[in-house]
């Protein structure tokens, strides 16, 4: 195709536009800072709607629900809790957010007190759960946890043990049947469920990715690693650095993400950049705004220090800004040859993590009689582009004239990604002006 390109001549009736990056962009779907809301199943589903819609926030796309079902430990998940769920994740699609689902016994720091004691019940609602989650994949970002534990962390638990985990995720695994991204706690967790494969170099999880609700709360991140750094066996905790170089590798296919805290302990060893550093190296793509105060308040006094538009602006808004995916049109070119048009775009991926969900281009050519001509594009969309990574895109154009715009949408849901380009138009990106 560079042969093709260079054959032809660089059409100069296509006028360019000044592309440039922009520090504020609207926010994005599938990724970046996510509120929390939690529901007990068996609940009052207008009043949980009526209290979300008063605190909820415009600017944010993600939120993480957490679903409570210990008024059903003793016995089956019912019909009626079941509609409760469903209800409230309509709720969410139609204010238009991206949902985390977590399914646990417990959204108040009591696991073993409001699970159930018999292992068999555990395993009937996971299969339920399972089921419900594989019927609504459509609402459903990425599915979190196994239900056991504190918070529904897989820990604090007497269902905890790798046995019991390999049971229940054997379960959610059938019944998800890949239609969801899901996640478990810690790394350790995932390579036990997966097991340890002949080569460590050609691991694959899948669709399995991780949530870290410990992140940087100390140097070991609360215990997801080992402090030692001695043993990299196949099912213990390996040190911070080997761990985040698996994580990382797992990010290429799975969502990566959780909630960050102000530790002491972290704060007393690393330096303030080290958070930056941490979150792009293990591509994170989502994280609670809400969980530690503290953290977030110390992120928004430290400024970054860097060459370009980003310096002295606070960490908070740069990790926001990053988190996920962040593209921006680097350059666009038309070429001529008799009477074919090519025109080639240069999108580069600024954030810390890919777009994991599919994705469609189209060029939008908005003519100066007010005709409009959309164009698909006959490549793969923006998914699967890794941070820093650059991705042509080329598209064959009819000879109009006027405006030419980039639009990117999410595949199954149709929502607008918007560019970190100025200028951003409900058509897209202007990419300039054919005459």
């Amino acid at each position: 195709m560079i042969k093709l390109l260079k054959s032809k001549i660089r059409y100069r009736a296509f006028r360019r536009a000044a592309l440039t990056e922009d520090t504020e962009i609207p926010a994005n779907p599938l990724r970046g800072w996510f509120d929390l809301y939690a529901f007990e199943l068996d609940g009052d589903t207008e009043k949980f709607k009526s209290e979300a819609k008063e605190r909820m926030d415009k600017d944010t796309c993600l939120i993480l629900l957490l679903a409570d079902i210990s008024a059903y430990k003793d016995g089956d998940i019912t019909d009626e809790a079941l509609f409760n769920l469903e209800q409230i994740i309509s709720f969410f699609r139609e204010n238009n957010k991206d949902i985390i689902l977590r399914v646990t016994y417990d959204h108040a720091g009591k696991g073993m007190e409001r699970e159930p004691f018999s292992f068999d019940i555990v395993k009937r609602h996971a299969e339920v759960i399972a089921g419900f989650v594989r019927d609504h994949h459509r609402d459903i970002f990425l599915y979190q946890g196994l239900l056991i534990g504190k918070w529904g962390e897989m820990h604090t638990s007497r269902f905890s043990s790798l046995e019991k985990l390999c049971e229940l995720h054997e379960i959610f695994e059938k019944g998800i049947q890949n239609s969801v991204y899901t996640a478990v706690r810690k790394p350790v967790i995932l390579r036990g469920l997966k097991g340890e494969p002949d080569n460590r170099d050609s691991f694959d999880s899948g669709t399995l990715g991780i949530f870290n609700d410990g992140m940087f709360g100390s140097d070991t991140d609360l215990g997801t690693y080992d402090s030692s750094g001695k043993d990299c066996s196949w099912n213990k905790p390996w040190d911070r650095q080997n761990e985040h170089k698996f994580t990382a590798g797992i990010a290429a296919k799975a969502p990566i993400g959780g909630e960050a805290l102000f530790g002491e302990g972290f704060v007393s060893t690393h330096a303030s950049k080290d958070y930056i550093d941490e979150l792009s190296l293990q591509h994170i793509t989502y994280l609670n705004r809400h969980h530690d105060i503290k953290l977030i308040n110390y992120w928004k006094k430290i400024k970054v220090i860097c060459k370009g538009i980003w310096n002295g602006r606070s960490y908070f808004d740069y990790i926001g800004a990053h988190l996920g995916y962040r593209f921006f049109v680097k350059n666009a070119e038309m070429y001529r040859k008799n009477d074919e048009y090519l025109l080639k775009i240069m999108v580069e991926n600024q954030g810390f993590a890919p777009l994991y969900n599919k994705s469609d281009l189209y060029v939008i050519a908005k003519e100066d009689d007010g005709n409009i001509k959309r164009i698909c594009a006959k490549a793969p969309g923006l998914n699967g582009i890794m941070p820093d990574e650059q991705k042509e895109i080329i598209f064959d154009i009819p000879k109009v004239k006027g405006e030419i715009y980039l639009y990117a949408c999410l595949t199954d849901s149709g929502k607008t990604i918007f560019f970190s380009n100025q200028g951003m138009h409900a058509e897209g990106v202007l990419l300039g002006n054919m005459t």
